[in-house]
């Protein structure tokens, strides 16, 4: 008997410590992210390498971030380039064992920044291989207001509008030429993927609409709108830029590239955040055609840290546990047998 439960206590205890140590490995990895920055008009190549080994004839794909759970492709490996992004971005690819794949993007505009990811589907589920937070910063326009947050801060975004704009209004996130997200409406509606983040408030004393988002993620850089009904008036353009507190210098796989411009200083709001695209990135080449690589690495820790600490205590206390379930065992047995016995 006493070997049985030996026996089961080893199963047990070694399938607790595979299937803790695969967890903590998981839990602790990165996620990588690469932060790329451009100009307005130019164009950026994106180089990704990964191991065709692995992920032989699956198709993989370069997607942009929309939501908290949807990244919408811009082009795959299986089918053509879609909609707008036809004429803009390109892929080649090298399928060797150690497989190589260009992005490039061309004709870049300020609602190209966002998060985008380069990602490979199983069968089953999406492998990110890398995520890009794409930034175009450079040669923006004069009055531009270009608000800087960190990942998880919370951003204001007002709208002044006067007495003769009576219809309703609405913030917008443009993703494309003629594609845009609303967000928020005057009328107290919250785009249902943004609902447990924001809120919106009109002040009809000042008549202006504003717009609060919370915990902003990375996939929140992007390029804003305020627009009157009909969405044909625009009254305010904001470019808001989501980074992270530090990261590590890497050149080694963008290649940036830029027509003339000249870097601008925008307005501003009192009591918020701005920054001129001269301060994301201080060497610039004053206004001067020029091909260099303006990359960062940038290695964001998963708040699955915290869990895989909890997982360490459990696995410590069922240890303890099954260590001392039989001494445990023999104590209440005696104990009852005596108290038994007296009675």
């Amino acid at each position: 008997m006493k070997s049985v439960k030996l026996h089961l206590f080893q199963v047990v205890g070694s399938m607790a410590f595979h299937i803790f140590f695969f967890t903590w490995i998981q839990c602790s990895s990165d996620i990588r992210v690469r932060e790329v920055q451009a100009a307005v008009m130019g164009s950026v190549t994106i180089t990704f390498n990964y191991d065709s080994y692995w992920y032989k004839n699956l198709i993989s794909s370069w997607c942009r971030q929309v939501s908290m759970t949807e990244c919408e492709n811009i082009v795959d490996t299986s089918v053509a380039n879609r909609d707008e992004h036809n004429r803009r971005v390109f892929l080649s690819q090298n399928t060797e064992r150690l497989s190589i794949v260009n992005v490039t993007m061309v004709n870049l505009q300020c609602w190209d920044t966002g998060l985008y990811k380069w990602r490979i589907w199983t069968g089953t589920d999406y492998d990110i291989i890398e995520n890009v937070l794409l930034q175009v910063v450079f040669g923006l326009p004069p009055k531009l207001h270009v608000a800087i947050y960190k990942l998880y801060d919370t951003v204001e975004m007002n709208c002044e509008y006067n007495q003769r704009q009576k219809w309703s209004k609405a913030w917008f996130k443009k993703l494309g030429h003629d594609k845009l997200q609303w967000l928020v409406h005057s009328d107290g509606n919250v785009n249902m993927d943004y609902s447990a983040r924001s809120i919106v408030y009109v002040d009809e004393t000042n008549r202006v609409l504003e717009m609060k988002i919370i915990n902003l993620e990375l996939w929140d850089s992007g390029f804003y709108q305020c627009r009157e009904a009909g969405g044909e008036t625009i009254l305010k353009e904001i470019l808001l830029l989501v980074t992270l507190d530090t990261y590590e210098d890497s050149s080694d796989h963008t290649t940036f590239s830029t027509s003339i411009y000249t870097s601008t200083s925008p307005n501003t709001i009192p009591g918020k955040t701005y920054a001129s695209p001269v301060d994301v990135k201080a060497n610039i080449s004053n206004g001067k055609s020029s091909n260099f690589t303006e990359d960062s690495i940038i290695v964001h820790h998963r708040t699955w840290d915290i869990l895989r600490w909890v997982l360490l205590l459990c696995m410590g206390l069922c240890v303890i546990l099954f260590t001392f379930y039989q001494k445990f065992l023999g104590e209440l047995k005696d104990f009852l047998y005596i108290h038994i016995c007296k009675h």
